[in-house]
Protein backbone atom coordinates (compact mmCIF):
# COMPACT_ATOMS: atom_id res chain seq x y z
CA UNK A 1 0.00 0.00 0.00
CA UNK A 2 2.82 2.02 0.80
CA UNK A 3 4.18 1.78 -2.84
CA UNK A 4 0.74 2.74 -3.93
CA UNK A 5 0.91 5.87 -2.25
CA UNK A 6 3.86 7.22 -3.72
CA UNK A 7 3.44 5.89 -7.25
CA UNK A 8 0.09 8.17 -7.17
CA UNK A 9 2.04 11.18 -5.30
CA UNK A 10 4.72 10.47 -8.29
CA UNK A 11 1.99 10.77 -11.19
CA UNK A 12 0.08 14.06 -9.48
CA UNK A 13 3.45 15.57 -9.09
CA UNK A 14 4.38 15.28 -12.69
CA UNK A 15 1.03 15.82 -14.21
CA UNK A 16 1.30 19.05 -12.22
CA UNK A 17 4.58 19.97 -13.15
CA UNK A 18 3.85 19.55 -16.75
CA UNK A 19 0.49 21.32 -16.86
CA UNK A 20 2.40 24.40 -14.71
CA UNK A 21 5.20 24.70 -17.12
CA UNK A 22 4.70 28.34 -19.52
CA UNK A 23 1.65 28.72 -17.79
CA UNK A 24 0.64 32.41 -18.21
CA UNK A 25 -0.46 34.71 -15.21
CA UNK A 26 -4.67 34.55 -15.63
CA UNK A 27 -5.74 36.05 -12.86
CA UNK A 28 -8.09 39.43 -13.34
CA UNK A 29 -9.49 42.35 -11.18
CA UNK A 30 -12.90 42.13 -10.33
CA UNK A 31 -13.58 45.24 -7.80
CA UNK A 32 -11.80 47.62 -5.85
CA UNK A 33 -12.35 49.47 -2.33
CA UNK A 34 -10.94 52.22 -1.29
CA UNK A 35 -11.35 52.43 2.87
CA UNK A 36 -7.41 50.65 3.64
CA UNK A 37 -5.60 53.36 1.55
CA UNK A 38 -3.76 56.80 2.18
CA UNK A 39 -6.61 58.84 0.49
CA UNK A 40 -9.33 57.01 1.96
CA UNK A 41 -11.03 60.22 4.08
CA UNK A 42 -14.21 58.21 5.55
CA UNK A 43 -13.04 57.25 8.54
CA UNK A 44 -9.69 58.96 10.82
CA UNK A 45 -6.29 56.96 10.32
CA UNK A 46 -5.37 57.36 13.75
CA UNK A 47 -2.51 55.01 13.67
CA UNK A 48 -0.70 56.82 11.02
CA UNK A 49 -1.70 60.21 12.17
CA UNK A 50 -0.02 59.43 15.59
CA UNK A 51 3.39 58.20 13.26
CA UNK A 52 3.26 61.17 10.97
CA UNK A 53 3.42 62.98 14.49
CA UNK A 54 5.85 61.08 16.07
CA UNK A 55 8.32 61.08 12.47
CA UNK A 56 7.62 65.45 12.42
CA UNK A 57 9.03 65.59 16.21
CA UNK A 58 12.34 63.80 15.18
CA UNK A 59 12.89 65.42 12.23
CA UNK A 60 13.17 62.60 9.51
CA UNK A 61 11.79 63.93 5.76
CA UNK A 62 8.77 63.62 4.50
CA UNK A 63 10.09 61.05 2.08
CA UNK A 64 10.46 58.64 4.79
CA UNK A 65 7.26 59.01 6.48
CA UNK A 66 5.55 58.88 2.46
CA UNK A 67 7.27 55.66 2.70
CA UNK A 68 6.17 54.54 6.46
CA UNK A 69 2.38 55.53 4.98
CA UNK A 70 3.02 53.07 1.87
CA UNK A 71 3.86 50.50 3.83
CA UNK A 72 1.36 50.98 6.63
CA UNK A 73 -1.35 49.73 3.63
CA UNK A 74 1.31 47.33 2.13
CA UNK A 75 2.00 45.11 4.83
CA UNK A 76 -1.08 44.64 6.34
CA UNK A 77 -2.98 41.39 6.87
CA UNK A 78 -6.09 41.02 4.40
CA UNK A 79 -6.80 38.00 6.91
CA UNK A 80 -7.59 40.94 9.64
CA UNK A 81 -9.49 43.35 7.75
CA UNK A 82 -11.68 41.83 4.99
CA UNK A 83 -14.23 38.98 5.91
CA UNK A 84 -15.81 37.58 2.54
CA UNK A 85 -18.28 36.01 1.19
CA UNK A 86 -18.81 34.83 -2.59
CA UNK A 87 -22.35 33.87 -4.23
CA UNK A 88 -21.80 33.33 -7.99
CA UNK A 89 -19.80 36.74 -9.37
CA UNK A 90 -21.16 38.54 -6.43
CA UNK A 91 -19.71 39.04 -3.48
CA UNK A 92 -20.06 40.42 0.18
CA UNK A 93 -17.24 41.53 2.59
CA UNK A 94 -16.75 42.79 5.98
CA UNK A 95 -15.11 45.15 7.41
CA UNK A 96 -12.36 46.03 10.49
CA UNK A 97 -11.65 49.21 10.16
CA UNK A 98 -10.88 49.08 13.94
CA UNK A 99 -7.28 47.70 12.28
CA UNK A 100 -6.58 51.97 11.64
CA UNK A 101 -6.53 52.68 15.48
CA UNK A 102 -9.54 54.71 15.44
CA UNK A 103 -11.80 52.67 17.24
CA UNK A 104 -14.87 55.15 16.64
CA UNK A 105 -15.34 54.21 13.02
CA UNK A 106 -17.90 52.09 12.27
CA UNK A 107 -17.29 48.68 9.76
CA UNK A 108 -19.56 48.63 6.82
CA UNK A 109 -20.30 45.86 4.98
CA UNK A 110 -19.81 45.73 1.35
CA UNK A 111 -21.73 44.62 -1.48
CA UNK A 112 -19.70 43.86 -5.12
CA UNK A 113 -22.14 42.94 -7.71
CA UNK A 114 -21.30 45.02 -10.86
CA UNK A 115 -17.81 43.78 -12.49
CA UNK A 116 -18.70 46.36 -15.50
CA UNK A 117 -18.09 49.04 -12.99
CA UNK A 118 -15.69 47.12 -11.01
CA UNK A 119 -16.05 49.00 -7.51
CA UNK A 120 -18.29 47.90 -4.15
CA UNK A 121 -20.82 50.24 -2.46
CA UNK A 122 -21.02 49.98 1.27
CA UNK A 123 -24.73 48.34 2.16
CA UNK A 124 -24.68 48.67 5.78
CA UNK A 125 -22.47 50.37 8.13
CA UNK A 126 -22.31 48.25 11.33
CA UNK A 127 -21.54 49.71 15.12
CA UNK A 128 -17.70 49.98 16.23
CA UNK A 129 -17.86 47.61 17.95
CA UNK A 130 -18.77 44.50 15.28
CA UNK A 131 -17.22 43.61 12.68
CA UNK A 132 -19.50 40.80 10.28
CA UNK A 133 -18.65 37.91 8.39
CA UNK A 134 -21.65 36.91 5.89
CA UNK A 135 -22.19 33.35 5.63
CA UNK A 136 -25.37 33.13 3.59
CA UNK A 137 -27.21 35.29 1.56
CA UNK A 138 -30.66 35.67 -0.62
CA UNK A 139 -32.04 38.13 -2.29
CA UNK A 140 -33.52 40.00 0.86
CA UNK A 141 -31.55 38.08 3.89
CA UNK A 142 -28.27 38.11 5.10
CA UNK A 143 -26.89 35.93 7.86
CA UNK A 144 -23.45 36.70 9.02
CA UNK A 145 -21.07 35.94 12.44
CA UNK A 146 -20.20 38.95 14.51
CA UNK A 147 -17.00 39.36 15.94
CA UNK A 148 -17.25 42.00 19.22
CA UNK A 149 -14.75 44.04 20.48
CA UNK A 150 -13.99 45.40 23.91
CA UNK A 151 -13.76 49.50 23.85
CA UNK A 152 -10.24 50.18 22.65
CA UNK A 153 -9.36 46.73 21.88
CA UNK A 154 -8.25 45.95 18.55
CA UNK A 155 -7.93 41.84 18.74
CA UNK A 156 -11.48 40.14 19.05
CA UNK A 157 -13.44 38.73 22.01
CA UNK A 158 -16.10 36.09 21.54
CA UNK A 159 -18.12 35.98 18.68
CA UNK A 160 -22.23 36.14 17.99
CA UNK A 161 -24.52 35.46 15.26
CA UNK A 162 -26.74 38.33 13.53
CA UNK A 163 -29.34 38.02 11.08
CA UNK A 164 -31.16 40.82 8.17
CA UNK A 165 -34.08 40.47 6.43
CA UNK A 166 -33.59 44.11 4.68
CA UNK A 167 -30.50 43.79 2.89
CA UNK A 168 -27.99 44.82 5.47
CA UNK A 169 -30.13 47.84 6.34
CA UNK A 170 -30.58 46.51 10.12
CA UNK A 171 -29.10 43.39 12.13
CA UNK A 172 -30.74 41.74 14.58
CA UNK A 173 -28.73 38.78 16.88
CA UNK A 174 -30.06 35.32 16.65
CA UNK A 175 -31.68 33.39 19.51
CA UNK A 176 -28.62 30.28 20.32
CA UNK A 177 -29.17 27.88 22.70
CA UNK A 178 -25.48 27.98 23.94
CA UNK A 179 -23.78 31.36 25.34
CA UNK A 180 -21.70 31.53 22.41
CA UNK A 181 -20.50 35.14 24.00
CA UNK A 182 -19.47 33.48 26.90
CA UNK A 183 -15.37 32.91 27.36
CA UNK A 184 -14.40 29.50 26.41
CA UNK A 185 -17.46 28.95 24.59
CA UNK A 186 -16.69 27.83 20.44
CA UNK A 187 -19.43 28.27 18.38
CA UNK A 188 -20.41 27.50 14.42
CA UNK A 189 -23.59 28.20 12.59
CA UNK A 190 -24.26 26.32 9.36
CA UNK A 191 -27.28 28.28 7.31
CA UNK A 192 -29.52 26.23 5.00
CA UNK A 193 -31.60 28.68 4.60
CA UNK A 194 -33.27 32.28 5.94
CA UNK A 195 -34.82 30.23 8.84
CA UNK A 196 -33.16 27.00 9.00
CA UNK A 197 -29.55 26.44 10.72
CA UNK A 198 -27.48 24.20 12.49
CA UNK A 199 -25.23 25.42 15.56
CA UNK A 200 -21.97 23.31 16.45
CA UNK A 201 -20.81 24.09 20.07
CA UNK A 202 -18.21 23.19 22.41
CA UNK A 203 -16.76 24.19 25.94
CA UNK A 204 -13.15 24.62 27.20
CA UNK A 205 -12.76 22.05 29.68
CA UNK A 206 -9.28 21.15 31.59
CA UNK A 207 -7.32 23.08 28.63
CA UNK A 208 -9.04 20.88 25.86
CA UNK A 209 -12.46 21.13 23.97
CA UNK A 210 -15.52 18.85 24.76
CA UNK A 211 -17.27 16.59 22.16
CA UNK A 212 -19.67 18.85 20.00
CA UNK A 213 -22.97 19.54 20.78
CA UNK A 214 -25.12 19.92 17.78
CA UNK A 215 -28.32 21.99 18.09
CA UNK A 216 -31.29 22.61 14.78
CA UNK A 217 -33.49 25.20 14.21
CA UNK A 218 -36.14 25.64 11.34
CA UNK A 219 -37.54 28.99 13.14
CA UNK A 220 -34.55 31.39 12.85
CA UNK A 221 -33.36 30.60 16.23
CA UNK A 222 -36.82 30.83 18.04
CA UNK A 223 -36.72 27.63 19.06
CA UNK A 224 -33.79 24.88 18.93
CA UNK A 225 -33.72 20.91 18.85
CA UNK A 226 -30.56 19.14 20.23
CA UNK A 227 -29.52 17.10 17.73
CA UNK A 228 -26.82 15.62 19.45
CA UNK A 229 -25.62 16.04 22.81
CA UNK A 230 -22.24 15.03 22.66
CA UNK A 231 -20.40 13.85 19.40
CA UNK A 232 -17.94 11.14 20.34
CA UNK A 233 -14.07 12.03 19.69
CA UNK A 234 -15.40 15.46 17.27
CA UNK A 235 -14.25 18.40 19.56
CA UNK A 236 -13.34 21.03 16.55
CA UNK A 237 -16.17 22.55 14.96
CA UNK A 238 -14.06 24.17 12.01
CA UNK A 239 -13.35 20.12 11.05
CA UNK A 240 -16.59 19.11 10.45
CA UNK A 241 -17.92 19.18 7.16
CA UNK A 242 -22.02 18.97 6.08
CA UNK A 243 -23.26 18.23 3.13
CA UNK A 244 -25.76 15.16 1.84
CA UNK A 245 -27.39 15.50 5.24
CA UNK A 246 -24.73 14.91 7.17
CA UNK A 247 -22.11 15.59 9.36
CA UNK A 248 -18.49 14.39 8.73
CA UNK A 249 -14.94 14.55 10.71
CA UNK A 250 -11.88 12.61 11.29
CA UNK A 251 -11.74 11.54 15.41
CA UNK A 252 -8.29 12.71 16.34
CA UNK A 253 -7.70 10.08 19.02
CA UNK A 254 -8.11 7.48 15.98
CA UNK A 255 -6.32 4.12 16.60
CA UNK A 256 -4.29 1.89 14.43
CA UNK A 257 -5.85 3.32 11.26
CA UNK A 258 -7.45 6.48 10.38
CA UNK A 259 -11.58 6.94 11.50
CA UNK A 260 -14.06 9.11 10.51
CA UNK A 261 -17.25 9.98 12.03
CA UNK A 262 -20.63 10.33 9.92
CA UNK A 263 -24.05 11.74 11.67
CA UNK A 264 -27.00 11.91 9.83
CA UNK A 265 -29.67 14.30 12.00
CA UNK A 266 -32.86 13.33 9.92
CA UNK A 267 -31.86 9.71 10.91
CA UNK A 268 -30.76 10.21 13.99
CA UNK A 269 -27.71 8.33 13.01
CA UNK A 270 -24.14 8.20 14.17
CA UNK A 271 -21.59 6.07 12.75
CA UNK A 272 -17.73 5.16 12.45
CA UNK A 273 -16.27 5.11 8.46
CA UNK A 274 -12.88 2.89 8.85
CA UNK A 275 -10.42 3.59 6.43
CA UNK A 276 -6.99 2.07 5.36
CA UNK A 277 -4.65 5.17 6.43
CA UNK A 278 -2.44 4.02 8.59
CA UNK A 279 -1.70 6.04 12.29
CA UNK A 280 1.70 5.20 11.52
CA UNK A 281 2.14 7.20 8.33
CA UNK A 282 -0.65 9.37 8.56
CA UNK A 283 -1.50 11.77 11.82
CA UNK A 284 -4.89 12.47 12.48
CA UNK A 285 -4.16 14.60 15.68
CA UNK A 286 -3.17 17.77 14.35
CA UNK A 287 -5.12 19.92 11.94
CA UNK A 288 -7.37 17.28 10.33
CA UNK A 289 -9.85 18.20 7.73
CA UNK A 290 -12.81 16.33 5.65
CA UNK A 291 -14.35 18.16 2.63
CA UNK A 292 -17.68 16.29 1.13
CA UNK A 293 -17.10 15.83 -2.15
CA UNK A 294 -19.51 13.81 -4.93
CA UNK A 295 -19.60 9.80 -4.00
CA UNK A 296 -17.13 10.77 -0.89
CA UNK A 297 -14.85 12.62 1.59
CA UNK A 298 -11.83 14.83 1.38
CA UNK A 299 -9.40 13.70 4.25
CA UNK A 300 -6.63 16.31 4.21
CA UNK A 301 -3.66 14.42 7.20
CA UNK A 302 -0.20 15.65 8.21
CA UNK A 303 2.49 12.92 7.63
CA UNK A 304 3.33 11.36 11.65
CA UNK A 305 6.58 13.00 12.76
CA UNK A 306 8.24 13.93 15.75
CA UNK A 307 8.70 17.59 13.58
CA UNK A 308 6.91 20.26 15.93
CA UNK A 309 5.74 22.03 12.93
CA UNK A 310 4.63 19.72 10.19
CA UNK A 311 5.59 19.91 6.48
CA UNK A 312 4.62 16.95 4.63
CA UNK A 313 0.79 16.81 4.28
CA UNK A 314 -1.12 14.35 1.99
CA UNK A 315 -5.36 14.78 0.68
CA UNK A 316 -7.07 11.55 0.90
CA UNK A 317 -10.20 10.52 -1.32
CA UNK A 318 -12.50 8.26 0.78
CA UNK A 319 -15.94 6.46 -0.08
CA UNK A 320 -18.81 7.88 1.30
CA UNK A 321 -19.66 3.88 1.53
CA UNK A 322 -16.68 3.91 4.37
CA UNK A 323 -14.83 0.76 2.05
CA UNK A 324 -11.67 0.69 3.51
CA UNK A 325 -9.70 -0.71 0.92
CA UNK A 326 -10.37 1.91 -1.57
CA UNK A 327 -8.97 5.36 0.00
CA UNK A 328 -6.15 6.86 -2.04
CA UNK A 329 -3.95 9.50 -1.82
CA UNK A 330 -4.85 11.90 -4.59
CA UNK A 331 -2.40 14.62 -3.96
CA UNK A 332 0.90 14.90 -1.78
CA UNK A 333 3.54 17.67 -1.04
CA UNK A 334 6.70 18.62 1.07
CA UNK A 335 8.91 21.43 2.56
CA UNK A 336 5.59 23.91 2.61
CA UNK A 337 2.61 24.47 4.65
CA UNK A 338 -0.90 24.65 3.75
CA UNK A 339 -2.89 27.71 3.52
CA UNK A 340 -6.20 26.81 2.62
CA UNK A 341 -8.24 23.68 1.40
CA UNK A 342 -11.57 24.15 -0.49
CA UNK A 343 -13.96 22.53 -2.64
CA UNK A 344 -16.56 23.54 -4.74
CA UNK A 345 -18.84 21.86 -7.50
CA UNK A 346 -16.39 19.30 -8.16
CA UNK A 347 -13.09 21.38 -8.26
CA UNK A 348 -10.64 21.14 -5.27
CA UNK A 349 -8.21 23.85 -4.58
CA UNK A 350 -5.52 23.67 -1.98
CA UNK A 351 -3.45 26.58 -1.81
CA UNK A 352 0.21 26.67 0.22
CA UNK A 353 3.14 28.89 1.14
CA UNK A 354 6.75 28.16 1.24
CA UNK A 355 8.24 30.03 4.63
CA UNK A 356 11.68 29.65 2.93
CA UNK A 357 10.88 31.92 0.01
CA UNK A 358 10.28 35.31 0.96
CA UNK A 359 8.75 37.39 -1.96
CA UNK A 360 8.22 41.06 -0.71
CA UNK A 361 7.60 42.65 3.07
CA UNK A 362 6.43 39.58 5.32
CA UNK A 363 4.26 37.52 2.51
CA UNK A 364 5.97 33.78 1.57
CA UNK A 365 5.61 32.38 -1.64
CA UNK A 366 2.33 31.13 -2.25
CA UNK A 367 0.89 28.56 -5.16
CA UNK A 368 -3.09 27.33 -5.18
CA UNK A 369 -3.26 23.42 -6.81
CA UNK A 370 -6.21 22.61 -8.17
CA UNK A 371 -7.99 19.57 -9.86
CA UNK A 372 -10.87 19.67 -11.56
CA UNK A 373 -11.58 15.49 -12.15
CA UNK A 374 -11.59 14.98 -8.32
CA UNK A 375 -7.61 14.96 -7.62
CA UNK A 376 -6.93 12.51 -10.85
CA UNK A 377 -4.91 15.61 -12.27
CA UNK A 378 -3.38 18.66 -10.65
CA UNK A 379 -2.48 22.21 -12.19
CA UNK A 380 -0.37 25.03 -10.06
CA UNK A 381 -0.59 28.55 -10.31
CA UNK A 382 1.73 30.87 -8.39
CA UNK A 383 0.16 33.58 -6.70
CA UNK A 384 1.31 37.02 -8.35
CA UNK A 385 3.05 39.30 -5.61
CA UNK A 386 0.48 42.13 -5.09
CA UNK A 387 -2.58 39.21 -4.08
CA UNK A 388 -0.03 37.26 -1.72
CA UNK A 389 -1.77 37.17 1.49
CA UNK A 390 -4.87 37.42 0.08
CA UNK A 391 -8.42 35.75 2.00
CA UNK A 392 -9.32 32.79 -0.74
CA UNK A 393 -12.74 31.78 -1.32
CA UNK A 394 -13.63 28.56 -4.13
CA UNK A 395 -16.78 29.17 -5.80
CA UNK A 396 -18.08 27.13 -8.86
CA UNK A 397 -14.94 26.79 -11.14
CA UNK A 398 -13.68 30.59 -9.65
CA UNK A 399 -10.97 30.94 -6.88
CA UNK A 400 -10.97 34.45 -5.86
CA UNK A 401 -8.61 36.47 -3.70
CA UNK A 402 -9.60 39.53 -1.33
CA UNK A 403 -6.71 41.33 -0.27
CA UNK A 404 -6.93 44.75 1.45
CA UNK A 405 -8.15 46.71 -1.58
CA UNK A 406 -9.05 44.56 -4.26
CA UNK A 407 -10.77 41.51 -5.26
CA UNK A 408 -9.12 39.03 -8.27
CA UNK A 409 -10.01 35.77 -10.01
CA UNK A 410 -8.90 32.75 -11.77
CA UNK A 411 -11.13 31.62 -14.07
CA UNK A 412 -10.04 27.39 -13.88
CA UNK A 413 -10.01 26.12 -17.34
CA UNK A 414 -12.63 23.62 -18.30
Amino acid sequence: MKKFYAVMAAVCLLVSSSLRAGEPDSWKSAYQFPHFSPTYAGCDNLALAQMKQLFQARGLPASAWTEMAKSFFDDASPKELVRPFVQGDSALIGLNMRRLGNTLCSNPVLICQSKDKGTCAEMSAVATQHVLQPLWADAQSIIAERDNFAPGDLNPGQSDFVLSHDKGKSWGRINTPVSCGQLGTWCRLIPQNASSYFLLSTQLADDAFADIAIHGTTDGGKSWKLLMEKWKGISDPGAVSYAADAFVSVQAESAEFVMLSRFNPAENKAEELATDISTRAWSPRFDAQVLAVEGGYLVRLNAASDKVTPDHFGMFLVPSAGQAAAARLIWEVKGVMIGDVQSSEGVIAIRTWNPKSMITGRRFAEQIHYSLDGGTTWQIRDVPAELLGGVMRLAGRKIWLFTAGAVNYLELAR
